[in-house]
């Protein structure tokens, strides 16, 4: 098996600038069929020296990005490597208050899908994407895809706490370059 990053003890240092707010401030999704990977290693849209995503090519299968609207407050990602296990373990859950039937029956939707290309814009001004690596020389597939693996489905008790729902991404046997770290803002 091909190793996608070698050992290297390079100088890593603290930024000066204020860059350490968290949270998640939009997220974008389609499922990764949509995706063309052969198109996506063009210079056009990648930039191999920073490993920066800097535009889709048009999407498969009349695919679209859609934007995902969610409480920013009770929504977070966590992107968890260990040795013993020797691969990335990615959660990302999406708050959302209050109920409709509208977003009940495309949350129920989106629990079907299997295969899900998320794109994270972070309040940080950085951004992430989920269910792709870049191993050196293309992007590939994760071993495995990221779906949504828990809907909280919370009713609320009157007098001491609010409707909601949350969804759980999870995305597991991520290899250790697990996703690219994509500092510029890009249009979806």
């Amino acid at each position: 098996m091909e190793e996608l990053i070698s050992c290297a003890l390079d100088e890593i240092t603290q930024q000066d600038k204020c860059n350490d707010r968290g949270g998640i401030r939009v997220v974008y999704w389609t499922e990764f069929a949509n995706i063309n990977l052969v198109a996506l290693n063009a210079t056009e849209f990648f930039d191999e020296a920073t490993e920066t995503i800097i535009g889709y090519p048009p999407l498969l299968n009349n695919g679209v990005f859609t934007k995902v609207s969610f409480e920013p407050l009770t929504s977070f990602y966590n992107f968890n490597y260990t040795r013993e296990n020797d691969y990335y373990e990615n959660l990302i859950t999406l708050g959302f208050k209050g109920k409709s039937s509208d977003r009940r029956m495309k949350l129920q939707r989106a629990i079907a899908c299997c295969n899900i290309w998320l794109h994270i814009f972070s309040n940080d001004g950085t951004s992430r994407v989920v269910a792709v690596d870049y191993n050196g020389v293309n992007f590939v597939q994760q071993v495995e895809g990221l779906s949504i693996t828990r809907h909280d489905d919370n009713g609320g008790q009157l007098g001491s706490s609010r409707a909601t729902d949350a969804l759980d991404l999870v995305q597991s046997l991520c290899m250790l370059h697990y996703s690219q770290l994509l500092p510029r803002r890009i249009s979806l």
